[in-house]
């Protein structure tokens, strides 16, 4: 890194700080895709960490330290990412052979989570295999 345009960025110089960050959102992509596994997460992290790389580079003290610092600041916001995510918990079920290919059907027009917990909760002593989707497209 060019320690004269991270001063330059340090006090205000955007044109500097698009310099600076420019070759680096890809490799910032990258990490935090590695991260966190999940691409729109990936991006949002890294948008928030170019945030917080602006507003906090006029306290970095060492420009030759740029690219570390640049890194802990991703790193930080894909963890609080990470920790804000909702928890899901995958139940693994078992199919005897009579019920494989038979498939089941939730009625849209049901209330959903009625039917998505008596469908699991059939499901689990029957070990079919229950798929909840969110939404419904329909072609015409």
């Amino acid at each position: 890194m060019d320690p004269a345009l991270i001063r330059r960025a340090q006090t205000g110089d955007v044109d500097a700080f698009t310099a600076l960050v420019a070759g680096r959102v890809e490799a910032m992509q990258r990490t935090a895709m590695a991260i966190l596994g999940h691409e729109a997460d990936a991006r949002d992290a890294v948008a928030e960490s170019l945030v917080a790389i602006w507003r906090e580079l006029p306290r970095l003290r060492d420009p030759l330290a740029f690219d570390a610092w640049t890194t802990r600041i991703l790193v930080h916001a894909c963890r609080g990412r990470l920790r804000t995510r909702v928890r899901t918990r995958v139940r693994e079920l078992t199919m005897d052979a009579a019920e494989v290919g038979r498939v089941h059907r939730l009625d849209v027009r049901a209330d959903r989570r009625g039917a998505v917990s008596g469908c699991a909760g059939a499901a689990a002593g029957s070990g079919a295999i229950v798929v909840a989707g969110r939404g419904e497209r329909r072609q015409r």
